[in-house]
């Protein structure tokens, strides 16, 4: 290796990945890299893995947990000024809930969502290499080894254990630090139990699509086990399972929606493969009327939701936009364009984000109605009952 002391370069012919400039005599040399770009191009195939430049996938974890733990909190504040006394949720003036709570659900979806990608591509290694459009992801394409998958998958998992730990401590204690004790006490806490189940259905989502043609109802389970985790999260371990069922089931035929309008990119290469999924199951001609369906079923749910819970006009002009939106991306969306399912899947967010608003809305309007004794007594069942 010669040092190029006039043009303050190094001239070498080892195959590193080298940028290229052009020296003082105008002739093209190669530059080593600087440490930033080394640094960028080791972490790259990280952050491809766990789809940290994809966000809609973050969101569509992250929302169902929002909407439990806004409507907790709603009900929660209204029980509490009936009764005259202290809520088992934080105090909060937004129409959300906690905004702590929240912001912990937001980056443990970050956590999650990177862990489960990791996952789905440590199971589909064989078949991405494959499919056209995944056949560039770090492990099919060799750029990252199975070793260093399992390490990166683990770390994210242990990386949201303490968000874990935190959010199943009572609402009273959340500023307090403690010890060892303590720690032993939330690890058999009912928040805490119900955040490291959700490992089982996330760990065998992508082995459903061996077994059956509904691996998307495997992935509507996992991507909504936020409803169950945070409701417990802002209550301290309570469930009013009359709104969390019906919300959860709410979510499932939400993800049955966008989940099938994006298998429906990859639906020929799944054929090939003998890879099921539901885009394949529900065919050519019948795709839209089940899609239509599942988006009935979510606004049927989430009217359930509405009437058990007492809920006022904000919530149902939520669930009524989240219906026009659902129907308006079935009825637009060309199944046999990929380009035009991804635009449409991307834009899902949106509609979950119309619902929170819905809520939050409801939350701010509840406030200037005295609570009924039904709505108590929907916000006093516990898990035990």
């Amino acid at each position: 290796m010669r040092d190029l002391s006039d043009a303050g370069v190094l001239l070498t012919t080892r195959r590193l990945p080298y940028e290229r400039s052009r020296g003082p005599a105008g002739v093209m040399v190669q530059v080593a890299p600087s440490l930033w770009t080394r640094l960028v191009q080791r972490v790259a195939p990280y952050a491809q893995l766990a789809r940290w430049d994809k966000p809609t996938g973050v969101w569509l974890l992250y929302l169902p947990g929002a909407w439990s733990i806004a409507l907790a909190a709603g009900l929660e504040s209204t029980t509490s000024a009936g009764h005259g006394t202290e809520p088992p949720v934080q105090p909060t003036t937004s129409p959300v809930g906690s905004l702590r709570l929240q912001g912990a659900f937001l980056a443990g979806a970050f956590l999650l969502r990177g862990a489960g990608c990791t996952i789905n591509d440590l199971w589909d290694r064989d078949i991405d290499k494959q499919t056209i459009r995944t056949r560039q992801r770090p492990l099919a394409s060799g750029r990252l080894h199975l070793g260093q998958g399992l390490g990166f998958a683990a770390a994210q998992t242990l990386a949201g254990f303490p968000i874990l730990l935190w959010i199943s401590t009572p609402a009273q204690q959340r500023a307090q630090r403690f010890g060892v004790h303590q720690i032993r006490d939330l690890l058999h806490s009912t928040t805490f139990l119900t955040g490291v189940t959700a490992l089982v259905p996330a760990t065998l989502y992508p082995l459903a699509k061996r077994v059956t043609m509904w691996p998307q109802a495997v992935l509507g389970l996992t991507f909504n086990w936020g409803v169950l985790l945070g409701w417990s999260a802002a209550t301290d371990g309570s469930m009013a399972w009359r709104v969390v069922l019906p919300l959860y089931g709410a979510g499932w035929c939400w993800t049955l929606v966008y989940d099938t309008i994006y298998a429906h990119q990859d639906k020929y290469t799944d054929r090939r493969l003998g890879v099921g999924s539901t885009a394949l199951r529900f065919g050519e001609v019948h795709a839209k009327t089940w899609l239509r369906g599942f988006a009935a079923g979510m606004v049927a749910s989430l009217t359930l939701v509405g009437v058990v819970s007492e809920q006022s006009w904000p919530f149902y002009a939520g669930v009524t936009l989240v219906g026009a939106q659902l129907f308006h991306h079935i009825q637009r969306v060309r199944l046999d364009d990929p380009a035009d399912c991804m635009r449409h899947f991307r834009r899902m967010p949106l509609t979950g984000l119309v619902l929170l608003l819905g809520i939050a809305g409801a939350n701010a309007w509840r406030q200037r109605v005295p609570v009924s004794t039904d709505t108590e007594a929907v916000v006093g069942t516990q898990s035990s009952g």
